[in-house]
């Protein structure tokens, strides 16, 4: 199983270290502007585009900042090479403003041997290409919730992984359906007690893939007629990666060709109102 938060400690790595070997709550050895290091790291970004010609950006960014900076793009040079429109009077209206909001703290000299700190940024900003005009969407967050918010797109990422097709390969899928009785209905009811799974290959799939369904017939307890207890419903269908990495893989499979009663419970099998009614 993966370890999300390790991922994340392992992306944030480099700025952790920048922070403890560059000083402590006392002050930095170095200014924050003599660092020729990345100073923040992308861990989201994508977009979608949304009706109406709309834009939908999301973005979780991790910064080293000093400890007055309110955001990475709140301070005129946040990187070697990038440029903000912050100036230095606003700069220097963040740096006042901190530690007067902070008396515990000692507010140092140079404003830009702050001691470090880092930040955990979440934007979800929506853009209408129509008007030029942008939603802006903004928060920050704790350590744990930008380790939540990882976790979750990773998942996502995944999900949308195991969902895509593999090339050559099928997936096989036996369904068995119990017939049960019940006087309150009109008809008989099917529900899915198990269901079985097997990766095949594209000979076997064209071979199979007519094959819906077929019942078996088994006898009741002190009786010697034989009944439809117990039906298969079967499907193949090409496979996805999860398909490909959770089940195994057949090397023959026999097929016949329906019989009377195979063919009778195909035919049942379309009408979905009487085998997908599930017990209450």
């Amino acid at each position: 199983m993966r370890d999300y938060e390790k991922e994340f400690k392992d992306k944030i790595a480099n700025l952790v270290k920048i922070k403890e070997e560059n000083g402590n709550n006392q002050g930095a050895k170095l200014s924050y502007n003599d660092l020729i290091v990345p100073k923040f790291v992308t861990i989201i970004q994508k977009y979608e585009m949304r009706a109406n010609r709309h834009e939908h950006h999301i973005g979780l960014i991790v910064s080293l900042l000093p400890e007055w900076a309110i955001s990475f793009n709140q301070i005129e040079k946040p990187a070697p090479g990038m440029k903000t429109t912050v100036t230095l009077e606003e700069e220097q209206e963040q740096f006042d403003s901190y530690y007067q909001q902070h008396p515990d703290k000692t507010k140092p000299v140079d404003m830009w041997k702050a001691p470090l700190a880092i930040r955990y940024e979440y934007f979800d900003n929506v853009y209408n290409l129509n008007t030029g005009t942008m939603k802006a969407g903004h928060k920050f967050l704790t350590y744990q919730e930008a380790v939540e918010i990882f976790t979750k797109d990773e998942k996502f990422q995944e999900s949308v992984k195991d969902h895509a097709v593999v090339v050559g390969k099928y997936c096989l899928q036996y369904v068995y359906l119990q017939k049960q009785e019940d006087k309150t209905k009109a008809h008989p009811y099917w529900v899915y007690p198990k269901h079985y799974k097997a990766i095949i290959d594209k000979a076997t799939y064209d071979k199979l893939k007519k094959h819906q369904a077929f019942v078996c017939k088994t006898k009741l307890p002190n009786s010697d007629n034989n009944v439809e207890k117990t039906a298969i419903n079967l499907f193949v269908k090409p496979a996805t990666r999860y398909d490909v990495e959770h089940f195994k893989e057949l090397d023959l499979v026999k097929t016949t060709e329906l019989d009377k009663d195979q063919k009778l419970a195909v035919n049942n099998f379309k009408y979905r109102e009487y085998i997908q009614r599930k017990q209450k």
